[in-house]
């Protein structure tokens, strides 16, 4: 139902498929375990959104949560525009990342990406004095017991704005896994673009670099989450930009190291949501990359998971999602390297 509602084109089949889901569900349960779903993966709006558009009659209480979801989601797009505002009023260099912005920039609509907290992405250079910005607005460390270690093998720190709640994830690395897609910070704000997020003009990643950034992103956590892959479906729509620099971005990927990750993630845009992907990203996977593949339709497809991923599977993974031997060799060094911080810590 999800894959079928959250598509940017909704199916056809989408009416039949939910009398069909319903009477097998038993009415009213079938509702509330499809709504449950829809939170977990972070798509109640765009379900929401995809009914709709089907004209499918939805309960009261369905559309209250959904009224809810939307209500957070304004919130975070007001709170979104103070925190950008009071940065740039000081001078200070940031990128959000995902949040609100991906939701106007992929579905024209601030309300229809589901999230819970914000992203911010600065150099590492200027951490420190956004750092003590945020503090001004009222933000501190949420787990004071986390230890320099981690925060620096994760590349951000966690905030929490004490007087709301709001939770806020600050970066000074776009990927805590230096290996794939290794942009810097400053880079990505040199080649940076602007959204208009509540009123204000909110800087975030280069088109180009954003859709990579979504495929590394979505697939180095094997895309837990359906909203992750809906951001990248939406944004290959062919009135998108992404659509013109297919070239463009597949070389940033081969230059990055990022190939392999971009041809599962359009793989699977195409696959599970009917994403328009080019006649390179149709191509069959070679092995490694079909059984990658394989394993996280199968995790969309399941829910919940049951228990933790062990480890080895998640090594062999990043093992291959490398390009190539030589980088996998420097990816096992520096999974060794990460172990000791961590041991150190």
């Amino acid at each position: 139902m999800l894959l079928q509602a959250c598509r940017p084109q909704p199916a056809s089949a989408l009416p039949a498929t939910l009398a069909a889901y319903l009477a097998h569900q038993q009415g009213e349960a079938g509702w509330d375990a499809l709504q449950n779903l829809a939170l977990r993966h972070g798509v109640l709006p765009l379900l929401y959104h995809g009914l709709k558009q089907a004209d499918v009659a939805m309960p009261e209480q369905f559309q209250a949560t959904n009224q809810r979801v939307t209500l957070r989601n304004l919130r975070l797009a007001a709170e979104l525009h103070r925190v950008v505002a009071h940065l740039q009023a000081d001078g200070l260099p940031c990128l959000t990342l995902k949040g609100p912005a991906q939701s106007q920039l992929a579905y024209g609509n601030i309300a229809l990406r589901s999230g819970t907290d914000l992203d911010i992405a600065t150099p590492p250079e200027a951490r420190s004095d956004v750092m003590q910005a945020l503090a001004a607005l009222g933000y501190a460390q949420d787990d004071p017991g986390q230890s320099v270690a981690a925060m620096e093998h994760l590349g951000q720190i966690n905030l929490r704005h004490r007087p709301s709640g709001l939770l806020l994830d600050l970066h000074w690395r776009l990927n805590p896994l230096e290996g794939f897609f290794p942009l810097s910070v400053a880079s990505a704000i040199a080649a940076s673009r602007t959204v208009q997020v509540a009123c204000l003009a909110v800087p975030v990643l280069g088109d180009q670099h954003r859709l990579l950034y979504l495929a590394v992103h979505g697939a180095l956590h094997r895309w837990e989450r359906l909203i992750w892959l809906c951001d990248l479906a939406w944004e290959l729509h062919p009135a998108m930009p992404a659509q013109n620099d297919m070239a463009a971005i597949r070389r940033i990927a081969s230059e990055t190291g990022a190939a392999r990750l971009l041809q599962i993630s359009l793989h699977l845009a195409a696959t599970e949501l009917g994403a328009a992907v080019d006649a390179e990203a149709r191509r069959p996977l070679p092995p490694g990359l079909a059984l990658a593949t394989a394993w996280m339709r199968h995790k969309l497809h399941v829910a919940p998971m049951a228990g933790e991923v062990p480890n080895i599977v998640r090594i062999v993974t990043l093992l291959l999602f490398q390009d190539g031997w030589q980088r996998r060799w420097g990816e096992l060094r520096r999974m060794a390297g990460r172990a000791k911080a961590r041991l150190a810590g």
